[in-house]
């Protein structure tokens, strides 16, 4: 995902904190655009978590 974000999203860098139990959270400037487990999923979708991004 973050090859993905960094190809389609110019300017911007991707800071990867690791965790445990499966959780994946993107933010934004400080703001929670994706989290898995709050969806009900186990990845995120790459194309709509660009397109969140991207609508920031």
């Amino acid at each position: 995902m973050e090859a993905k974000i960094l190809k389609e999203i110019e300017n911007t860098t991707v800071e990867t904190v690791e965790s445990s139990g499966g959780i994946l959270i993107v933010e934004v400037n400080g703001k929670e655009i994706f989290h898995n487990k709050k969806e009900g999923v186990k990845y995120g979708d790459e194309d709509d978590i660009v397109k969140r991004i991207k609508a920031e």
